[in-house]
């Protein structure tokens, strides 16, 4: 059976970089500038900032690149949840499963995952799938209604 280990830090995509704490069941939410914070450190971020303002703000600066972000309400729950987080959480479900076959080919180990369309695949099948992608975007379409 696989293990997770070799995609447990994913570049920082499953990690608060105000806690370093792994985002599951921490609720983690985007700013303005798509960096994403857990929902506990962004309410940590709010009531800094409240301690700052005198007359109490719903501004917080990214700590990571100071971009503004106008939380709603004054409440984390009211800004755009991380969807990443979920397709990450189940590309390493399916690999701490034992889900270690191409679901393409069926043949040939994981090595790769599409978070688009939630499929594991192999690299024979990611260069075909790359491949398949780069002709349909070269293709030419029309509406229907212009060929009848």
């Amino acid at each position: 059976m696989a293990s997770a280990a070799p995609c447990a830090d994913l570049g920082g995509i499953t990690i608060c970089e105000i806690c370093l704490e792994q985002f599951q069941d921490r609720d983690p939410r985007f700013l303005t500038c798509h960096h994403a914070f857990c929902g506990t450190c962004i309410q940590g971020l709010l009531e800094a900032a409240e301690k700052i303002s005198d007359t109490g703000t719903n501004v917080i600066s990214c700590p990571v690149c100071s971009t503004l972000t106008e939380v709603p309400e004054g409440s984390p729950e009211n800004l755009p949840a991380f969807f990443y987080y979920n397709k990450v959480k189940t590309a390493i479900g399916q690999i701490d499963k034992g889900m270690t076959i191409c679901k393409i080919c069926e043949k040939n180990d994981i090595s790769n995952h599409c978070f688009q369309c939630a499929i594991t695949m192999c690299s024979d099948c990611k260069g075909n799938m790359t491949y398949i992608i780069q002709t349909i975007r070269r293709w030419q379409l029309t509406d229907v209604p212009c060929i009848i």
